[in-house]
């Protein structure tokens, strides 16, 4: 069985590849061609005297383009925090070195054979990124180019690699709360992009003017107003509680 790390993965699926195959499988997934759940399957165990929550997530699917079926699933630590009035579920490194668990397991289907076990993280967001641009290449108005991005971690970086395979983009502002980590991701994209990535303070600033706005964070509250859209956006975002209800009313 082969085992593969992040680096592994990232050096054989590159983002355009990525693209590639999730178009298909969801094509397959609307013809009734994938199987697999629907919904991932989450438990969360209360750990006494701690603050934290245990949380264990899986979901498995297959295409029919291949016998194999994938297993992927999650063990983490979990806390709620407050931010500057902002809740915020945040995964704890609580693995031996300070690691997250993730991983796939694939499973020939055809003689039950375990085939491979990978890391997810790198997978995990190239899959939402990839995701999220799909929506923006069928959604977005062809020409859209100016980004507001919110976050600067990983699922933010793969919301822009995204984009810039399916849009020509012209320039990006990028907000979050950590001005360090602020700079750092904007020199960072800006060179692997190349287009100016611009680390804004204000996040209404960022906002207004941009036609791709994208939020990447852990917040359970809106993080920009429907307010400061400019008429036609298109707006991605990976959870829910990002995105206010004016802007689901707007929309």
């Amino acid at each position: 069985m082969l085992i593969l790390s992040n680096d592994d993965v990232r050096a054989v699926l590159p983002m355009a590849e990525a693209l590639s195959v999730l178009e298909q499988a969801y094509r397959d997934f609307a013809n009734g061609l994938a199987h697999g759940t629907t919904t991932r399957l989450d438990t969360r165990v209360t750990l006494s005297n701690t603050g934290r929550f245990f949380s264990f997530m899986s979901m498995e699917g297959t295409t029919p383009d291949g016998d194999l079926m994938a297993l992927r699933f999650n063990a983490n630590h979990e806390i709620f925090v407050t931010v500057n009035g902002d809740t915020k579920k945040a995964h704890l490194p609580s693995a031996p070195g300070a690691r997250y668990l993730g991983l796939v397991l694939l499973v020939a289907m055809r003689d039950t054979r375990p085939l491979a076990l990978m890391h997810e993280g790198y997978l995990s967001a190239l899959r939402v990124g990839a995701t999220s641009a799909l929506a923006a290449r069928y959604l977005s108005r062809p020409d859209a180019g100016d980004v507001a991005l919110f976050g600067c971690g990983d699922q933010a970086r793969a919301q822009l690699l995204g984009l810039a395979e399916v849009r020509r983009l012209r320039k990006v502002r990028v907000f979050c709360r950590n001005e360090a980590r602020r700079a750092v991701f904007a020199e960072e994209m800006g060179a692997a992009l190349g287009v100016p990535v611009i680390p804004m303070s204000d996040p209404r600033a960022a906002v207004e003017g941009a036609d791709l706005v994208v939020a990447a964070t852990n917040s359970l509250d809106p993080v920009f107003s429907a307010e400061w859209l400019a008429a036609g956006a298109h707006i991605g975002a990976i959870v829910p509680g990002e995105v206010d209800p004016a802007t689901y009313e707007r929309s």
